[in-house]
């Protein structure tokens, strides 16, 4: 989705979520809480697999924290040249 994301759009960067939130929808092999970021470059692509517990909302608000730091992080590497 990243990649898709980043080509669409013409961008440098393309960011990406997605998971189970809960409280309902979750199964034995993807439980809730189970989230997957991942960033997207021209240098390729850096996917993390997350599990969170807690509400929903605590949830969303973590997976969306995670995505942004990972976003940093990529940015703070391609700048020094990593």
């Amino acid at each position: 989705m990243a990649r898709g994301a980043r080509k669409k759009l013409g961008a440098d960067y393309g960011l990406s979520t997605t998971g189970v939130a809960g409280p309902g929808g979750g199964t034995k092999e993807k439980p809730a809480g189970l989230v997957y970021i991942a960033v997207s470059s021209v240098k390729g692509e850096i996917v993390r697999r997350l599990m969170f517990g807690g509400e929903r909302e605590v949830i969303r608000e973590r997976s969306s924290f995670e995505a942004l730091f990972l976003l940093f992080q990529s940015l703070t590497v391609d700048e020094r040249g990593r």
